[in-house]
């Protein structure tokens, strides 16, 4: 299901999005050794969610209102260079949602970072795209795309180094992986709920 309407960081958004599973929040449950403390805690996130019907509390920092800010114009840069990107307010497959950056065509879409200085600088010299790694996955799984396009953007930067797209392709093996991963989460907030 996709939200069209929905304008990410809304009330609405926050409330569709509520107790779900999301691609923001997927890093704990890809963690190197399986499903640790981090994902404990997020399973308790997301039951709390559900019991009170309030989202967790987003807290935004400089670094966070600095990609805020500066997305649009990395949207627009990119759909200079490469054509239309559509925004969305989201997308919801059994339990799970992404708020992708963008859709590109009919298998593409994009996920944008603004980040500070030192890692746009790390971005640049490498791909970049392997710290947001799950996320990225996460969203081609639910999007049921191809590719994705991962954008690293600063402002500050001289005009050829301020922005460098990166191609990432669909990968069904960490897909599998994560849909393992997901389904023994699924396992853990179950049994906290039946505790409760």
């Amino acid at each position: 299901m996709i939200h069209k309407e929905l304008i990410q960081g809304s009330n609405e958004w926050l409330m569709a999005r509520l107790g779900k599973i999301s691609a923001s929040n997927i890093k704990p449950l890809m963690a190197a050794r399986g499903l640790g403390e981090g994902a404990k805690t997020y399973a308790l996130e997301l039951i709390a969610e559900e019991l009170t019907g309030e989202p967790k509390h987003l807290f935004i920092n400089d670094a966070m209102q600095f990609g805020i800010d500066n997305e649009p114009l990395a949207r627009e840069i990119y759909e200079q260079h490469l054509g239309e990107v559509v925004q969305v307010g989201g997308i919801e497959v059994d339990g799970l949602w992404y708020s992708p950056d963008g859709l590109v065509g009919d298998d593409g879409l994009i996920e944008i970072k603004c980040p500070q200085p030192t890692q746009h600088l790390r971005n640049l010299l490498g791909d970049g795209s392997g710290e947001y790694e799950g996320q990225i996955q996460f969203g081609l799984m639910v999007s049921d795309r191809s590719w994705c396009d991962f954008i690293s953007f600063n402002p500050n930067f001289p005009d050829d180094k301020a922005f460098k797209i990166t191609r990432v392709e669909r990968d069904q093996e960490y897909i599998s992986l994560l849909r393992e991963r997901i389904e023994q989460f699924i396992i853990i907030k179950k049994m906290y709920n039946e505790k409760i």
